[in-house]
């Protein structure tokens, strides 16, 4: 699903999208370093000072207008595959016989344009940023860390061992319960809509071998 989705928004938006997160990223992750850069420098006079304030707004600048580009690019990339979707959805059940309207629910039909497209045109989209930006965000403070405290590098191992030991022992019963009802939920909402793709796509043949 998540495939489909990114061919539908296009390798041009998706490849923008990339280009201004990572420019984003480095600017944010650029204040930072240059930050500290200037704390440890010898600033005597006020053309130096200038220089550096100077530098400092230049990186914040290009910081808000690589956000404000990344927000168009998601903003026309969802527009773009909220509306390839949407057809292909209504191709697909256009061209269905009437035995598939028979056999399956108005509301479930009518689910597929509200609910369901809500999700392509709202929660992907900001699920996949989020995503992105969290690892970027994770990584970029890994560097400026590690780039005003060298000694960091050494304990980054430590941590992230100390990290999975966590998430594979602090389990609990309850907590393994609750994810085996979020993924049965999951997979019962996944097979649904799975079964009615097929039965789609099984009654469309007939009408492509007529014509």
């Amino acid at each position: 699903m998540l495939l489909s989705y990114i061919k539908s928004v296009g390798c041009c938006a998706t490849f923008f999208t990339i280009i201004f997160l990572l420019l984003m990223e480095s600017c944010t992750v650029g204040t930072g370093v240059w930050l500290a850069y200037w704390s440890s420098a010898n600033v005597t006079t006020d053309q130096q000072r200038d220089i550096y304030i100077g530098i400092y707004g230049g990186i914040a600048l290009g910081q808000g207008l690589f956000t404000f580009l990344l927000s168009i690019c998601i903003t026309l990339g969802s527009m773009v595959a909220s509306r390839r979707l949407h057809h292909r959805l209504l191709v697909n059940i256009m061209h269905s016989p009437m035995t598939f309207f028979d056999t399956t629910p108005l509301g479930r039909i009518v689910n597929r344009f509200s609910k369901d497209l809500y999700i392509v045109d709202d929660t992907i989209p900001r699920c996949i940023t989020d995503f992105l930006w969290c690892i970027l965000d994770v990584i970029g403070n890994i560097v400026a860390i590690s780039y005003a405290t060298p000694l960091f590098l050494a304990v980054i191992p430590v941590l992230g061992l100390f990290y999975l030991y966590i998430q594979v022992s602090g389990a609990t019963t309850g907590g393994l319960e609750l994810n085996k009802i979020w993924v049965f939920s999951v997979e019962s909402r996944h097979f649904e809509l799975a079964r009615v793709a097929k039965s789609v796509r099984d009654k469309r043949k007939p009408i492509s071998c007529s014509r």
